[in-house]
């Protein structure tokens, strides 16, 4: 009978381009006909050039599937398996297929711009030459897949697994956001909270082996991440964050390293041929170079300083702390050629502030201010800023006090001096 079935099943589908060996062919007559067929048994079935424009097939079956060439834009693949499915020049564009399996598809080609795929499983596949631009691919297992000559621009790579994989002329030009920032934040349990809530990409990844040549990765954040061995060769790393990063026996050659941040690296038997405005440690200190960095940090004390003082006036207006710095009207920006600058309040504004500035430069040390609500001896509320220096010339930045002393100053935290009261 089944036989049977399976030889009727072309003339079922006169006129129609596809399917020969689908499981079920009433089912592949429905999806053709209707573009809807959720939960239905598409396995190994012949799909190629297929319009399936805005289709459902959500928990569809189509493990070995021949979609080669198909339209599947805007189609639902939610929680589908096309475990070994053809997808070769598929068009996928702003297609759904989160939780959908793909291990070991082959998406050659494929075009997946703007498609949702939280929690596809990619292990093994073969993406070399996608479109995979604007998706987010958050929390996806890569092991063992090829992304040679891959298009990521603007796309969020947060917590992904890697294995022996491929990512030539890879493009993430939009994760930039603060990277900087977070990068100069101490390596304390909030900070890798932060990083990871930020939506940010390749931070504590493992990337061993990867091949990035070419790779466009302005302003990634590569924070303890694992690239030892990998081949960055003219990879462009303007603003990339790679703190604490290991890049032994890594591959920097031509690499653009303007602005990178490579604080606590592991440089081991890296190589770095014709590199590209590299910032190396900085050299031992000289009277004139001591001169320049007390020049720099002379900034950040005075912003901090006028900072405290512009609080402690918007306090006495308005009974509350700022919370930015624009709203206290000094014209002081966020960020300078040296420094960036943050404030930092508690939730009712009205206990204690921070002001922040850290370094963006190696050898510049690091600068917070506190102004806190007290009394004095006649129990008067007022408010008293102290300005703190950092021991190191390091960028640093602890986090509010717990609690705030009620008839003294904020104590500066442990790294750092008191500058003045």
């Amino acid at each position: 009978m089944r036989l049977r079935l399976l030889l009727l099943a072309p003339l079922i589908l006169a006129g129609m381009e596809t399917i020969a060996q689908a499981a079920n062919p009433e089912h592949v007559q429905r999806l053709l006909k209707t573009n809807q067929c959720p939960q239905c048994d598409l396995s190994g079935a012949s799909l190629k050039d297929a319009n399936l424009y805005g289709a459902n097939l959500v928990n569809a079956n189509l493990t070995g599937a021949d979609l080669t060439g198909a339209n599947l834009g805007s189609a639902n693949l939610s929680d589908a398996n096309l475990t070994g499915a053809k997808l070769t020049q598929t068009y996928l564009y702003s297609a759904t297929l989160e939780n959908t399996n793909l291990t070991q598809a082959d998406l050659s080609g494929a075009y997946l711009k703007d498609a949702r795929l939280t929690g596809v499983e990619l292990t093994g596949a073969i993406l070399q030459g996608a479109n995979l631009s604007r998706t987010n691919l958050s929390g996806v297992s890569l092991k063992g897949s090829n992304l040679s000559d891959a298009n990521l621009s603007y796309t969020i790579l947060s917590g992904f697994t890697t294995q022996d994989k491929k990512l030539s002329n890879f493009s993430m030009d939009s994760i930039m956001v603060q990277t900087q920032f977070l990068c100069r934040y101490p390596l304390n349990d909030y900070m890798i909270e932060s990083v990871k809530q930020s939506g940010f990409d390749l931070a504590f990844a493992d990337l061993g082996g990867a091949t990035l040549k070419n790779a466009n990765l302005t302003g990634a954040m590569l924070l303890k991440a694992n690239l030892s061995n990998a081949d960055l060769t003219g990879a462009n790393l303007t603003n990339a964050c790679l703190r604490s990063s290991d890049l032994k026996e890594a591959r920097l050659d031509g690499a653009d390293l303007k602005d990178a941040t490579m604080e606590d690296a592991v440089l081991t038997g890296a190589s770095f041929k014709d590199v590209k405005n590299a910032q190396l440690p900085p050299p031992t200190p000289t009277a004139e170079t001591n001169q320049v960095y007390r020049a720099y940090q002379a900034e950040a004390k005075q912003y901090v300083g006028s900072m405290n003082r512009a609080q402690q006036a918007y306090y006495l207006e308005r009974g509350r702390f700022s919370r930015t710095i624009p709203e206290l009207g000094l014209g002081i920006r966020t960020e300078t050629e040296n420094y960036l600058y943050r404030v930092f309040t508690y939730a009712d504004r009205k206990r204690a502030t921070m002001t922040a500035g850290v370094p963006r430069k190696a050898g510049l040390k690091s600068y917070i201010g506190f102004v806190n609500v007290a009394r004095n001896s006649n129990n008067e509320e007022i408010t008293i800023a102290t300005v703190c220096e950092s021991v190191e010339p390091k960028p640093l930045l602890p986090k509010l006090p717990a609690t705030v002393p009620a008839r003294a100053g904020v104590a500066c935290p442990s790294g750092f001096v008191p500058l003045n009261r």
